[in-house]
């Protein structure tokens, strides 16, 4: 039996010469059929984690704020609902943020959103024994750039929005061991 591989990825936001700590993956636009109450479409599960909203649909995510809409589409993926324990909204707010979870989004790939206590939203994606980590590719609504670290930003008038270079470990015989990734 192979082993799992896992990734992580983790954002910053820079704004108002603040930075925030941010761990996700990317965003892209909703296609006009893929709102909310558009026919045949599901409308994107909705939390907040900390001055974000963010949404989470069978084809991506996004994250807005004031100043800004990061959005995600995941390219080459199955159309998977994203599940969650917790309500996304209570009282006509929306609920914080816990765990958004698409199994088997990529074959033998699942992603799991949560949001670090630092941070807004921090992504990994498990893999089963043979699963193509190429596979996992996403298109942004927004130009970036890619640093010589493999980070990516993203830059509005109000400011950036960065996301590190993946980190990537195994389990090999019960232990965690870093492995390259790109």
């Amino acid at each position: 039996m192979g082993t799992l591989l896992w990734m992580k990825r983790r954002y910053g936001l820079t704004h108002a010469s603040v930075l925030l700590a941010l761990a996700v993956f990317p965003f892209l636009a909703w296609a006009e059929d893929g709102v909310a109450g558009a026919a045949g479409k599901a409308a994107p599960l909705q939390f907040a984690s900390g001055e974000h909203a963010l949404g989470f649909s069978a084809d991506g995510y996004y994250a807005a704020a004031p100043g800004h809409t990061l959005r995600v589409q995941f390219c080459g993926a199955k159309l998977v609902a994203p599940a969650s324990a917790n309500s996304p909204a209570r009282d006509g707010k929306l609920a914080s943020l816990e765990r958004v979870s698409y199994c088997g989004l990529w074959d033998g790939i699942e992603v799991t959103y949560d949001a670090p206590a630092t941070g807004i939203l921090q992504s990994t994606f498990t893999l089963e024994p043979g699963a193509n980590p190429a596979a996992v590719q996403f298109g942004y609504d927004a130009p970036l750039e890619i640093s010589s670290d493999g980070a990516l930003k993203v830059t509005y008038e109000r400011g950036q929005i960065h996301e590190s270079a993946p980190i990537a470990w195994q389990d090999i015989d019960g232990r965690l061991v870093i492995v390259p990734v790109a």
